[in-house]
């Protein structure tokens, strides 16, 4: 009866330890979970080597089942007028060129949407400190462009989120501290800054 005892209190406890473990770890068990279901097609998987995308990059951009889809598929799941975005389900839309036309804003909007992705997937401090970033480097840019476009949110928190996917995917010199910490998602984020300059539009 008293190894039985033993027993009960071990089992509880581990019960305990792993209900708290899954509700920490939610996300990442629900990540792990959806990639493992998932099978990038091919027109994904290039778009995200042609943007340079890490691992980690690669593997939000895939947690969002990106489309490559018409016109009228992108008026109907996003703003009329834009290149793509990201669904109220998590799916990123992206316009897919024409025949003949340039995959350079294929490129931009993917990794534009990516960003908008790792931003949820920071923690609130995390978040804090990387607005604090961005808006010093910001504050550097002489692209007025990109500053007038972030008038556009009223809404701080979504103004920060926009910043944050704009100059990662726009910017081609930023500061060595923001550089550091869009090098987790990009292992080479010339690629994607160089789309944008061959491009003639924006993702928004």
């Amino acid at each position: 009866m008293h190894t039985s005892r033993q027993f009960d209190a071990f089992f509880v406890i581990l019960l305990v330890g792993l209900l708290v473990a899954a509700a920490i770890y939610r996300r990442e068990l629900s990540d792990e979970l959806a990639l493992r279901f998932y099978r990038a097609p091919a027109e994904v998987s290039m778009l995200a080597t042609q943007a340079g995308f890490s691992d980690a990059g690669r593997r939000l951009f895939y947690l969002s089942r990106p489309v490559l889809a018409d016109k009228a598929t992108i008026e109907t799941n996003c703003s009329a007028g834009t290149l793509g975005c990201t669904t109220t389900h998590g799916i990123i839309y992206i316009l897919k060129a024409g025949d003949g036309e340039s995959a350079s804003d294929e490129i931009v909007t993917a990794a534009h949407e990516m960003l908008h992705q790792a931003y949820r997937h920071l923690s609130d401090q995390a978040k804090r400190s990387v607005d604090d970033l961005s808006g010093v480097a910001l504050g550097q840019l002489t692209d007025s462009d990109i500053t007038q476009r972030l008038t556009a949110y009223a809404d701080p928190s979504e103004r920060a989120d926009e910043r944050h996917s704009i100059l990662g995917s726009e910017a081609p010199i930023l500061t060595p501290q923001l550089e550091t910490y869009y090098a987790a998602y990009f292992a080479d984020r010339t690629k994607t800054t160089a789309a944008q300059s061959r491009s003639q539009d924006h993702p928004l």
